[in-house]
């Protein structure tokens, strides 16, 4: 395993040297540990890198507060592949950061092989749209400046969009223990720069797109659901796979399944 030296973002790196790369990217309040469930079964086949994203974990604190825009963190991102010498790869993003996966195929495409996006958006179709999400981010980001980091991550699972992580208590309180980890200064700064609400749309770059994309949503999440039935409609290059007994959070909530439906994708021998 190697780990990021001077990287502005934390990385970790397992998996078998001289394989094709895979780069995971965790979501909103997560970290590059949101993987090592998974990691394991992909090692044998792929060279993995997990980051931290800006605001996020180990990058937050390694740099004092990484600028958390897309751009910043897609360049960041070419960094860390540009740094272990690959010059291809593929990207796995979940939520927050499947907009990120997007946005990076869009500007590095010809350097991307594959895009798995797991319960992702390319972005508010209208600018009312994003100013009334950039108006809830900015709520947020102050909750997140004046209140204790557990209160407001407790809260925030309390969504219905995360539901579903209440059938297995155990695993959603090990989910949100792993949360605290995080800065609440630097949680703040990537909302108000890498949020819904400042994120310009990227329904055309889909439209564009002709890389392999598997879209991946949880039956129980109907909002994803949706969205990934127009992205495919949308994306003549991407297919959408609704798997059956998660919500949101698919690859925490049904590892196994997930994990073999993605690896296959990402090895070309998906049926």
């Amino acid at each position: 395993m190697t780990e990021s030296g001077s990287s502005p973002l934390y990385y970790r790196v397992t998996g078998a040297p001289g394989k094709p790369l895979v780069v995971f990217l965790h979501g909103f309040l997560g970290s590059a540990d949101d993987w090592n469930e998974i990691l394991p079964a992909f090692e044998t086949s792929f060279r993995c890198v997990a980051v931290d994203l800006p605001g996020h974990g180990r990058s937050y604190r390694a740099s004092g507060g990484v600028p958390c825009t897309f751009l910043d963190a897609a360049t960041a991102l070419i960094e860390v592949v540009d740094a272990i010498d690959a010059p291809s790869f593929s990207l796995v993003g979940y939520s927050m950061g499947g907009r990120l996966a997007l946005y990076a195929a869009s500007i590095y495409a010809m350097r991307v092989d594959r895009l798995v996006l797991e319960s992702a958006s390319p972005g508010l179709r209208t600018g009312h749209e994003r100013e009334e999400r950039k108006a809830r981010d900015e709520q947020l980001a102050r909750q997140l400046e004046s209140q204790p980091l557990e209160a407001f991550v407790r809260e925030w699972y309390e969504q219905p969009l995360f539901a579903t992580l209440a059938r297995n208590p155990e695993r959603r309180e090990a989910l949100i223990a792993r949360r605290l980890h995080n800065a609440p200064q630097g949680l703040a700064a990537s909302l108000r720069g890498m949020g819904t609400g400042v994120q310009a749309p990227l329904w055309n770059e889909l439209a564009a797109n002709t890389i392999p994309a598997l879209l991946v949503a949880g039956a129980d999440d109907s909002k994803f659901v949706a969205l990934g039935q127009e992205m495919e409609r949308t994306c003549a290059a991407a297919s959408l796979n609704v798997m059956p007994g998660a919500g949101h959070c698919v690859h925490y909530e049904i590892p196994s399944a997930y994990t073999k439906v993605v690896k296959a994708f990402l090895e070309g021998s998906e049926e």
